[in-house]
Parts: C-alpha cells; structure tokens; sequence
C-alpha cells in the first residue's frame, strides 16, 4: 500500500487483509520499487499524490506501466484519488490500472474490492490458468 494519509492507509490495509493479503507499506516510491523488484506482489494499492507530483510524474506509477507483461498481469493494481469514479473500469483501463477508487469512497473499499477481485478472476482467471499451462509463467 502506497498512501499518504495514515488513517485511509489503515482502512485500505484493513480490507486487503479481509481478502487474505499479507500487506506491506512503504514509506516512498522507491522503496516500493525495490521491494517490487525482490517481491511477488499479487495487488498493489498506489494513491496518487503519494509523491506529491500527480499521476502524471508519479515515479512509481510510470514504473508500474512500463513493467512486462510477464510480472504486470499477476499484479491487481488499484488506484486511488479524488478524481476517480469508483469501480468505473474505462477510467481504470486508461489509468493503466485494475481498479479506481474515489477518495471518498474508502470507507467502501472492503466491498469494492471483494467485488472487483471477484470480476477480475472472472475474466482473467481462464487466460492466467492457460498461460500456466503453456509454462508462460
């Protein structure tokens, strides 16, 4: 979990546990990137003025888009931010992102997530399980 705020950071943590996550936080973006690169992540939560520059110039968010597509695809990865419309999948697919939520919907997140995990391994869940087959893992 990357988010500035610790109070929604405990709310975000609190949900991925209920999930049955084991959650990480970091303290900057490249922390998070060296743990990226030691560690399997299978969800990342990434606020957007975590860095205080914006998605745009976020260090993190462009390391997440530039990742192969051999590590990116296993990875939920969810943005969080006060422009986002929540569960909205266009705005998600252009934010190089599984899931968006709205800041102001946090208090939700534990729903949202249940949901939209639930409707990625609906969808993906056939794909990753042939990938494997053909050892492309």
């Amino acid at each position: 979990i990357l988010h500035p705020d610790p109070e929604a950071r405990a709310m975000v943590k609190s949900a991925m546990e209920s999930v049955g996550y084991l959650v990480l936080t970091a303290k900057s973006a490249a922390k998070a990137i060296e743990q990226m690169r030691s560690i399997s992540f299978a969800c990342v939560a990434f606020h957007v003025d975590f860095e205080g520059a914006g998605l745009a110039n976020s260090i993190f968010h462009n390391y997440m888009r530039q990742m192969s597509m051999d590590r990116r695809r296993y990875i939920f990865y969810i943005l969080i931010g006060p422009q986002f419309h929540s569960l909205y999948d266009l705005e998600a697919l252009a934010s190089s992102a599984n899931m968006v939520v709205a800041e102001q919907d946090l208090q939700y997140f534990d729903i949202m997530l249940r949901k939209a995990i639930s409707a990625y391994e609906e969808l993906f869940g056939p794909i990753l399980e042939e990938l494997d087959a053909y050892g492309k893992r």
